[in-house]
């Protein structure tokens, strides 16, 4: 009979109660205290032959005791290949018919020891790929000692074998344990990263990064070391920053992004971003004390980052000296004309350079005045205590500059400077100095309208023509100049917009929506401000990446099946959510996409009350969106977040075609005329240059869309009509106390 020496997995409960066993029972129980494991083999096997203790816990444990411990010797398992195995097996029987647990607490030195000679086995099967092999033994591994290891790779296993459906719930569990073992401070040596790591890719795959974020930061508490779940958290702070507007949750989640990756371009500059944004904002508004205590945190951030050995080269302003990181500030705003901005920056990078010494400040800034940008010089004297003395001193910065040499960036703060001078003199309107403002004024006015056509500028254009008709209206050289506005604006704003050739990159078959590139998405916002300021408004709109890439979902569902809705079945088979919420607020274009879309919306030739023109010419439209397919173009329109003054509006108006000049190809069947006073009921009438009556057909008033509005088609025919051809309207509210006459000039615009 084969002895061997006592290993410390078996450790022998000497309390067993005698009564309790059969004889079989304890002469097994015997032989195993003198390591005679053949004999107490046999013993064991009887009791399990003997009906009467065939399903003993006790005898089972025995055998299973028995049999770990001749595995162990190399001439048994030649002999007996399966004793492992068999332990195994017998151990968890003996489990299942320990129903009370009595046995199983006092063999669980057993049970690990037979655990890690099992995993063994299923590590090895691990290694070499064979994952339904390992399944099999990881199983047996938790179901011998509750080894959390075990059960957390049998989840591993199944996902490494395409399994998917049975891992997750295991890997779950498996997570779930060890969060629960670390917040208890305990069982650090079980713990496992793998599932951590596949549950983790498994929610970030399809965008469920609330769980995403859970399994990542308790993961990373664990194992701190981890590059795949540190680059989780990363990816899922870059989407907490892509989905939130400028706020203090967005700069939190901004700084937790820096905290893992210091020198990463996207936070960096999301950083910059929201500070830049919101030192702009307060420094317009006046709000001095927040935009100083912005820009200080702006400064200090860059330095820290800087002295974390953060570098990153795109980056302007991450350097090691705050004054260097303030004086690219300032810089950046004036490069922007965004002056007052640049004055407060440049303050603070004077306080930087020499401290609290106000007066070597003052001093090296009026030394430095000359080489200073023209709008940062008058933020600058307009931010400073000294009213009066600032005053004389703009009037004569402004009369030494020598205004003909001025690029053309600094036109638009020369304007401001001009305007201010002119209300600062204005109780002195007929002193030569006065009189002088008034005639630069203008000549300035003209200068930065005729520079900003040149560099195609055309909304700057446009403001430097509407602040130049506020100034002087009566003046008989505007039409001159709008003329020659429109004519400049429909080449650039319109002509030059087009798309040739739109090749959708999506599809129905996968729905996939696919992209719009940026520079498609530049021209499509473009040729909607296009429309909006030769319509009146003065105000342009951006496209929202966000609404971009949900009209582009709502594009694709019409594309799918063929027809253009405002909701989306739930059963389509490209259906989201998002495309639900794009179609819901957007105006669906069938047979056209991208820029066409957008004139075909103006059009809006089925549409009576012109509800889609209205939609792309709501002043108060700030944030829009398009997305287009082969064949349908989504442009979301219901958007109110400009908060713009609507009090210009109830004494201007909206209108297509607008007073002034219109391309011929742009003067559509119908005209509208909208403003902020009650059109219900109000009536048209046109006439020709000669002053023939044209006849007009009022369309039914609608109050469902923006701008009280009046549409009607008069009785022209478009292809008839010559190169400048005068058109003079005449619209009246149904109480007549109102009035408005404006006169339409048609253009045959054809650029080459």
């Amino acid at each position: 009979m084969l002895k061997y020496t006592i290993s410390l997995g078996t450790l022998l409960p000497l309390f067993l109660s005698v009564s309790a066993q059969s004889k079989a029972e304890t002469n097994g129980l015997n032989a195993l205290k003198l390591n005679q494991y053949e004999r107490a083999l046999g013993q064991a096997e009887n009791a399990i032959k003997d009906e009467a203790t065939a399903k003993s816990p006790l005898a089972w444990f025995i055998k299973a005791n028995a049999l770990f411990e001749l595995q162990k010797n190399e001439k048994y398992t030649v002999k007996n290949p399966s004793a492992l195995k068999d332990a195994v097996k017998s151990a968890l029987k003996a489990r299942n018919y320990d129903k009370s647990g009595r046995y199983t607490r006092q063999f669980m030195p057993v049970l690990r020891g037979l655990k890690d000679a099992n995993n063994k086995e299923a590590w090895s099967n691990y290694g070499q790929e064979k994952y339904f092999r390992a399944i099999q033994s990881f199983k047996f591994g938790y179901d011998l000692s509750g080894d959390t290891l075990s059960y957390s790779m049998t989840g591993v296993c199944y996902m490494k074998a395409g399994q998917e459906r049975d891992a997750l719930p295991v890997l779950r569990e498996a997570v779930r344990w060890q969060i629960d073992a670390f917040r208890d401070s305990m069982l650090f040596h079980t713990f496992c990263r793998e599932p951590f790591e596949m549950l983790g890719k498994y929610y970030m795959e399809r965008n469920l990064f609330d769980s995403a974020r859970y399994i990542a930061e308790y993961g990373m508490k664990m194992f701190p070391k981890n590059a795949m779940l540190a680059s989780m958290q990363v990816n899922i702070l870059k989407h907490d920053v892509e989905t939130t507007p400028i706020s203090d949750p967005f700069i939190e989640a901004v700084n937790k992004g820096l905290q893992q990756a210091p020198a990463d371009s996207f936070f960096l500059y999301n950083q910059n971003a929201y500070y830049l944004f919101r030192i702009r904002n307060a420094a317009n508004a006046g709000d001095v004390i927040t935009a100083r205590k912005l820009l200080e945190r702006f400064v200090s951030d860059k330095a820290a980052l800087y002295k974390r050995n953060a570098r990153n080269s795109a980056d302007f302003f991450l350097l090691a000296k705050p004054a260097d990181i303030a004086n690219r500030v300032w810089k950046y705003y004036a490069e922007r004309n965004a002056f007052t901005a640049a004055a407060l920056s440049y303050k603070h990078y004077l306080r930087q350079v020499c401290g609290d010494c106000k007066d070597a400040a003052d001093a090296r800034t009026w030394t430095e005045l000359d080489s200073l940008p023209v709008g940062l010089v008058h933020a600058w004297t307009m931010l400073d205590e000294r009213k009066v003395a600032m005053q004389q001193f703009r009037l004569r910065y402004f009369n030494q500059l020598k205004k003909d040499s001025l690029k053309y960036n600094d036109l638009a703060a020369l304007n401001f400077l001009s305007e201010s001078l002119l209300a600062e003199y204005a109780k002195d309107a007929k002193t030569m100095a006065a009189m002088q403002l008034k005639t630069t004024h203008v000549r300035l006015l003209l200068r930065w309208m005729d520079m900003a056509m040149k560099e195609a500028d055309m909304s700057a254009a446009w403001v430097a023509y509407r602040k130049l008709e506020a100034f002087d209206p009566a003046s008989f050289t505007l039409p001159i100049y709008l003329e020659k506005l429109v004519t400049a604006d429909f080449r650039y704003g319109y002509f030059e917009t087009r798309v040739k050739n739109y090749a959708w990159n999506g599809s129905g078959t996968l729905c996939n929506p696919g992209t719009v590139s940026d520079e498609i998405q530049k021209k499509v916002e473009e040729r909607i401000n296009f429309f909006r300021r030769n319509a009146g408004v003065l105000d342009p709109i951006i496209l929202s990446p966000e609404k971009n890439r949900m009209c582009q979902q709502a594009a694709l569902a019409w594309e799918v099946t063929g027809t253009a809705s405002h909701e989306i079945d739930k059963f389509h088979r490209c259906f989201t959510e998002e495309a639900n919420l794009a179609a819901r607020n957007s105006i669906p274009v069938a047979g056209v996409n991208t820029v066409i879309g957008v004139t075909s919306a103006m059009d809006d030739n089925d549409n009576p009350s012109c509800g889609n023109r209205r939609w792309l010419l709501n002043p108060q439209a700030y944030a829009l969106g398009h997305g287009s397919s082969k064949g349908f173009t989504a442009l979301w329109v219901l958007d109110d977040a400009g908060n713009r003054d609507s009090s210009r509006y109830k004494n201007s108006f909206i209108a297509w075609p607008n007073k002034g000049f219109v391309a011929k190809r742009l003067l559509f069947d119908r005209w509208s005329f909208g403003c902020y006073e009650n059109l219900e009921g109000a009536t048209v009438k046109m006439t020709d240059a000669a002053g023939k009556d044209i006849p007009c057909e009022i369309q039914p008033y609608s109050a469902l869309y923006p701008l009280s509005t009046l549409v009607w088609k008069p009785a022209i025919d478009v292809k008839t009509i010559a190169d400048k051809s005068v058109f003079k309207v005449q619209v009246k509210s149904a109480n007549g106390k109102k009035t408005w006459n404006y006169t339409v000039t048609v253009l045959d615009l054809n650029p080459s």
